[in-house]
């Protein structure tokens, strides 16, 4: 056997073609194919997870919330800028000593000493103050990441009752240790301040009022501001004057100057204007023009009683009352100084240039822009009289002002003065110090452990995790193909074809044939097969130019390289060509061996000598077949293969027959399917599910690489298509039960003395 040298990574030519994106179908795909990984995983979590359940202890938890609020006003809470509330370190810092007094283990002491009945039995005082202490838990109350006023205490234990005992009992503790250290911290010292405060308030009432019914009767705020700005507004009246006079003389000069251009009012360029730009107008003066030259012409030949030149006349007179209809409808009013008039201003108007047009458009735009500076001047005279006389009352509404306001200001800086004097004293009072407030009740105990739905979804998961992984490990050292695209990626070869799965049962009643012959004519006669078979010949045909040789072959042997070949030599041979199939397979011949013929003359004989054993024309379903068998095994078969008289046997076979299928040995660990590849037009490769690897398929791809590869058919697929969804067992037998096996051949003394064909 001639070793083959492989590349060192023989994935490495179709490395583009192995690697895809792991998709969501895929992964599924995967799941689904390892499932008993995935589900065993899952089981023996969701097992683990149980037992741990049943074994754990049962363990309880009360709750209870308190409010811990400052005493001292300005320790409360600030507003910063953005307007979210945030403590000032001094209350951040006052609010942590909170949370360590309340934990501190005086508590604990008090609530076991006052209530002995949360302890276990037999369990002395200072073990069942440990004991509590350690199943106490305190913490302030965080909203997002804002931290509240209020504190959670939270109590487990192994007994639901005595978990909600001991935080009544800590409720108690905590309320009665607050309302000790609450001492009444304001006392008679505010009343002499507080009796100034009251009269500066009312001294300061009236006052506000006074200030309140000048600012009314006034219609003011602050009149030597408002003053200001009435004198700037005043200002800036008289300036506006000054530029829109200037403004209308400017536009008075271009009107004049555009009226005298166009020798017309502005009412009649404003008709002009109208009737040049309809082009409903338009088309009748048109017409009417037309009309007067054509009766024109007519007069000048004949009198006005010809009956053409009366038409005409009347045509024309129907025109200018259409004219004048049409001038009504566009002028509306201003129609009475056009349509009243002689036919001559019919014609006449109407019928400006584009630069009259122009002239017209800005002597209208100029009328408009003077009427508009008309109506601003009348209102900024209006404007600049109302300010005048505000201007004039301001200046005693400002001396009342400059003695009211004073007044007001000084009273309010005494009872501001006042009012911090009593808050310093206040503080003072106060001493700080926080108010305890119990604002939920500590609650029944509730069981939080163990949890058997969340144990064994947790199970569940971690199940999940782990058996996702194995399945995934488990997929990627699988290296077998289980798709037809999984070969097509891998062999960057066109995909020809896929043969389906045979499941018939063989017919065991027959005598004359091996079981392997049986099943081989089951499966060639099978439609699903046969029509499969056709469409891969299809395929190979429409691939390029015709060819006269084909090697069939796989990268390791089991593959269903024989089948695939006799396949398409009937295939073939079913369209009228002259087929011979020839097995070149000279290691280990099969087709004599499924087909029922002797190897006893063959290829082998046809190398070695000159002796021309003939081919074996086989008839199969009405096919004709001529079939060559190996022979008997070669010592040496790379040799024979590699021999000049191969070649010439190549060659002169191609002469003779339309198609040449070669059945050769399998591509990996020799050189035999290389050799006839050498040979041969073109190579088909097939490969089986499930059975194919990455690494072999690669290999053979690469050692052919040199020849024409028509393609990879894939075989033994459970899927082809929905035209092989009827079983065999349900199609016609291929042959009749009292039919003999030997039938099909056809005895060598009927054929001629070469081994040419027989003309069909």
């Amino acid at each position: 056997m001639t070793d083959i040298p492989f590349p060192a990574n023989p994935t490495d030519t179709t490395s583009a073609n192995l690697e895809a994106e792991m998709g969501y179908g895929q992964l599924l795909q995967i799941l689904w194919r390892r499932g008993l990984w995935l589900g065993g995983a899952i089981a023996a979590s969701i097992g683990l997870a149980a037992g741990a359940t049943m074994l754990q202890t049962p363990v309880y938890q009360s709750e209870m919330r308190l409010l811990v609020e400052p005493n001292v006003s300005d320790s409360i809470s600030l507003n910063s800028k953005d307007g979210a509330e945030t403590e000032s370190s001094q209350v951040a810092l006052d609010y942590a000593t909170q949370l360590n007094l309340m934990r501190s283990k005086q508590f604990a002491a008090y609530a076991v000493k006052t209530h002995p009945e949360v302890c276990e039995n037999g369990v002395g005082e200072a073990a069942c103050i440990d004991s509590f202490y350690s199943s106490l838990a305190l913490s302030q109350v965080q909203e997002d990441s804002t931290r509240t006023r209020i504190f959670e205490a939270v109590f487990t234990g192994e007994d639901a009752a005595k978990t909600q005992a001991s935080l009544a009992a800590l409720r108690e503790v905590y309320l009665n240790y607050n309302e000790a250290q609450q001492d009444k911290r304001l006392n008679d010292g505010l009343a002499l301040v507080n009796k100034q405060i009251d009269q500066v308030q009312g001294d300061l009432q009236k006052s506000q009022e006074a200030l309140r019914e000048f600012r009314q009767n006034g219609k003011t705020i602050d009149p030597q501001q408002q003053s200001l700005v009435a004198a700037d507004s005043l200002n800036q009246v008289s300036q506006a004057r000054q530029a829109l006079a200037a403004a209308y003389q400017e536009a008075q000069a271009k009107y004049k100057a555009i009226e005298q251009s166009l020798s017309m009012n502005p009412q009649q360029a404003l008709i002009a204007n109208k009737l040049s730009q309809s082009d409903r107008y338009q088309s009748l003066l048109n017409a009417l023009q037309t009309s007067e030259l054509a009766l024109a012409e007519r007069l000048a030949v004949y009198t006005q009683a010809d009956p053409t030149a009366q038409d005409l006349q009347a045509q024309r007179d129907r025109q200018i009352a259409l004219l004048k209809q049409e001038s009504r409808r566009l002028l509306g009013p201003d129609a009475s100084q056009l349509v009243g008039g002689q036919e001559a201003d019919l014609l006449s108007n109407g019928q400006l240039g584009a630069s009259s047009l122009a002239l017209v458009q800005e002597l209208i735009d100029t009328q408009i822009a003077l009427s508009g500076m008309a109506a601003r001047e009348d209102s900024l005279v209006k404007t600049q009289q109302s300010l005048q006389q505000d201007l004039d009352i301001y200046p005693e509404l400002i001396a009342q002002y400059d003695r009211l306001q004073p007044e007001v200001e000084t009273q309010r800086a005494s009872l501001a003065e006042l009012l911090q004097t009593r808050q310093a004293l206040t503080n003072d009072l106060a001493q700080g110090g926080f108010k305890w407030a119990i604002v939920e009740e500590p609650d029944a105990g509730r069981k939080i452990a163990p949890n058997p739905i969340q144990n064994l979804a947790m199970g569940a998961v971690v199940g999940l995790f782990i058996g996702g992984a194995l399945a995934y490990v488990r997929e990627a050292s699988d290296t077998v193909a289980r798709t037809p695209a999984q070969l097509e990626k891998w062999t960057a070869l066109p995909l020809l074809g896929v043969l389906p799965k045979f499941s018939g049962k063989l017919a065991r009643s027959r005598q004359v044939a091996s079981m392997e012959t049986d099943a081989t004519l089951s499966l060639v006669q099978w439609e699903p097969f046969r029509e499969a078979v056709d469409l891969i010949y299809k395929n190979i045909q429409l691939a390029g130019e015709p060819l006269k040789s084909v090697m069939v072959t796989s990268a390791v042997a089991g593959e269903g390289k024989t089948t695939l070949a006799l396949g398409l030599a009937l295939s073939a041979a079913r369209s009228q060509k002259r087929v011979l199939l020839i097995d070149a397979d000279l290691r280990n011949p099969s087709i004599g061996q499924k087909m029922g013929l002797s190897n006893k003359r063959g290829l082998t004989i046809l190398l070695a000598s000159i002796e021309t054993p003939l081919p074996v024309t086989v008839s199969l379903a009405g096919t004709r077949l001529d079939i060559l068998t190996a022979g008997p095994r070669s010592d040496d078969p790379v040799r024979l293969l590699n021999s000049h008289r191969m070649i010439e046997l190549a060659a002169k076979f191609e002469q003779q027959y339309d198609l040449i299928v070669f059945d050769s040995s399998a591509v990996l660990g020799r050189v035999d399917a290389l050799q006839i590849a050498s040979l041969c037009q073109g190579v088909v490769t097939v490969s089986r599910l499930r059975q194919a690897t990455q690494t072999n398929v690669a290999q053979a791809v690469s050692i052919l690489a040199r020849v024409n590869r028509l393609g990879i058919v894939v075989n033994d697929s459970s899927n082809p298509g929905p035209a092989y969804l009827a079983p065999p067992s349900a199609r016609k037998p291929a042959y009749r039960e009292d039919e003999h096996l030997d039938d099909i051949f056809l005895d060598d003394r009927d054929r001629e003395e070469s081994f040419l064909p027989r003309r069909r």
